[in-house]
């Protein structure tokens, strides 16, 4: 399918932000948030691209290009996702009348590698183009390793065998070492652009992509893993144009206490001793139905509800950094209002289920 322009879910504060042109400006006692989901002229244009993005874990838009959010000052975390996975995720301070900048550059088309949201210049991650080359070359290297060892290109039936088998080995090899080396490549670019782990440390740290600034942290790394199913099916719908596909974060409690929680790595100043966390499962928020939809009525179901929370005791020494690892596996069921591929849904069922393990 072709690209078009960013699509706002229903009653989202939102304005596109044209490429090339000024930012809009915030309305009074507002602050905004611009999100560019890039995609690069090597890449094809398809909505495999696409994604969706929120702040403070509400969905607000989806696709390619640019929009702005309209919050107020302080503190705010957005968060692009795609296929119910968070992929990157970034705190941005505004101010009153300002707009904040962050870009996200979707993956390579050739191999596969989460995007990431950062402040400009971002950079394009992902094995890319570059595996291509990989492969040619390691034919190339047999092919000369042949012709020193032979000469006069005989090689006689005993060497054809190895031969050929070399020449079908050896691309993948190089393939699959390029796709090692640039993923690596990758996270050491995560890491580097998670400037919250640099800040000055507080009891409540969103970390990102990095990692504890001292000891003496617990450091727990959140994911969702989101299944959407479309009318009763897998793979009918496109998740990232319906808002009820966006899974919230799990609410996480430590010793009793509510903390704040979300997609990737958060850090919590602790005393050593033992402690209690329990991660419970979110249902998606009810959402908004565009005006054209508003007149029929909505479908008289109650959603099958299923949460499964998960508790874990961890022991902090002192001087040490305890982690853990938050995994929520949800299903998202969703029925159609109207007889149309684009149409609203509402929420039929929700399953989710909480584990948690320490590293």
């Amino acid at each position: 399918m072709k690209p078009r322009d960013p699509m706002a879910y229903p009653d989202a504060p939102v304005t596109v932000w044209p490429i090339g042109e000024p930012a809009p400006r915030p309305p009074v006692g507002l602050a905004g948030i611009s999100v560019w989901v890039r995609n690069r002229a090597l890449d094809p244009p398809y909505w495999g691209h696409a994604r969706a993005v929120g702040v403070d874990d509400r969905p607000l838009w989806w696709g390619l290009g640019r929009m702005v959010a309209w919050v107020a000052p302080g503190e705010h975390l957005a968060e692009v996702r795609h296929d119910g996975v968070a992929e990157s995720a970034r705190t941005v301070r505004v101010e009153a009348g300002e707009v904040a900048e962050l870009e996200f550059w979707t993956p390579a088309s050739i191999g596969g590698a989460q995007g990431v949201l950062a402040p400009p210049p971002g950079r394009r991650t992902g094995s890319g183009w570059g595996m291509l080359p990989a492969g040619v070359l390691a034919i190339v290297l047999v092919t000369a390793v042949l012709g020193l060892t032979h000469p006069g290109g005989e090689a006689g039936p005993g060497y054809a065998v190895p031969f050929f088998v070399a020449l079908l080995v050896a691309p993948v090899l190089a393939i699959l070492a390029w796709s090692r080396i640039t993923r690596a490549r990758n996270h050491s670019y995560r890491v580097a652009v998670s400037a919250e782990a640099r800040e000055p440390v507080r009891d409540v740290m969103f970390l990102g992509d990095g990692d504890a600034p001292e000891a003496g942290m617990l450091v727990v790394t959140g994911a969702v893993n989101a299944r959407y199913l479309w009318n009763g099916h897998a793979g009918l719908g496109v998740p990232e144009r319906d808002p009820h596909s966006w899974v919230p974060a799990p609410s996480l409690t430590i010793d009793g206490r509510a903390v704040p929680f979300g997609p990737r790595t958060w850090g919590y100043r602790l005393p050593p001793g033992p402690h209690t966390l329990t991660v419970t499962p979110r249902l998606p928020a009810p959402a908004a139905v565009e005006e054209r939809y508003r007149y029929l009525p909505l479908p008289d179901l109650t959603p099958e509800i299923t949460t499964t929370p998960a508790t874990v005791r961890v022991d902090i020494a002192p001087g040490q950094i305890a982690r853990v690892e938050v995994t929520v596996d949800a299903t998202v069921t969703v029925r159609v209002i109207a007889e149309s591929a684009t149409s609203p849904t509402v929420l039929a069922g929700f399953t989710g289920k909480s584990t948690i393990k320490n590293r």
